[in-house]
């Protein structure tokens, strides 16, 4: 705890404001599972860099914080953490990357996937297309517009059955225009899901390119992080968890 905390508090110390020699990625990023605290970068030329517990590196051990003065031995130990969650910047980068190539997989698979469908949607086009329900709906919009004709045809040749004679053409002409209303909603589905297939092949052509960029890299810059990652947590035991976007966490949900 003391070399940590001494390089911590002389960190705080230092008023330098120019350009970090440590550009320190993973700041704002990580956190301490076990008490939600942001990690800190620790280290440098002569120690190993990484990240600990900000709240560790203020107050120590919980329930052991006899660095702070206070007025009553039972004043603030119920600060601090339960360990330093010490995690080494190249291991951060390990985990990002094994998590990165795996999601890479999954999203390759699915792309792999819209491929197959889209063939197997060619094979069956012939059979119900955007051009054959238009055609159809054409038919019935004929058909509406003959019975209209009709409906004058019979007023004028029995005046005394108009009302019986519009009943009957006004069900005819229901029937038809629902038809056309289901029609309608058939090409509208049909017209979205391929939308929406070709923006979902796009979205995932552009996160694997973005992966396989980031999976070359030696190392992160925070600009890189920032693009995918929105938190990464460590706990006592050094079980890393990392949370991305939401917009890339649909896209893997949609491929699991």
């Amino acid at each position: 705890m003391g070399k940590a905390q001494r390089m911590y508090r002389k960190s705080t110390r230092n008023n330098y404001s120019g350009t970090s020699l440590y550009k320190n990625p993973y700041t704002g990023i990580v956190k301490c599972a076990d008490c939600g605290s942001p990690m800190f970068a620790v280290g440098g030329k002569k120690y190993r860099r990484g990240y600990n517990c900000g709240n560790y590196l203020k107050n120590g051990i919980k329930g052991q914080n006899e660095n702070r003065k206070r007025k009553r031995k039972s004043e603030y130990t119920d600060l601090g953490c339960t360990a330093s969650h010490f995690i080494a910047e190249e291991t951060l980068d390990q985990y990002v990357k094994t998590f990165i190539a795996r999601v890479k997989e999954k999203l390759s698979e699915a792309l792999a996937g819209l491929d197959v469908e889209k063939s197997i949607e060619s094979a069956n086009a012939d059979r119900m297309t955007i051009r054959d329900l238009e055609k159809e709906k054409e038919g019935i919009e004929a058909q509406l517009d003959i019975l209209a004709e009709q409906r004058i045809e019979q007023i004028a040749k029995k005046p005394n059955r108009k009302e019986q004679i519009a009943r009957r053409y006004d069900e005819l002409e229901e029937k038809l225009e629902a038809q056309i209303e289901n029609i309608d909603l058939r090409i509208t589905y049909l017209s979205d899901q391929s939308a929406k297939k070709k923006e979902l092949k796009q979205s995932y052509e552009e996160v694997i390119k973005r992966f396989d960029e980031l999976l070359q890299k030696p190392s992160f810059l925070k600009t890189d992080l920032n693009t995918i990652i929105r938190e990464i947590t460590v706990d006592d035991d050094k079980v890393v968890t990392i949370q991305l976007y939401s917009d890339i966490t649909e896209l893997f949900a949609l491929a699991e």
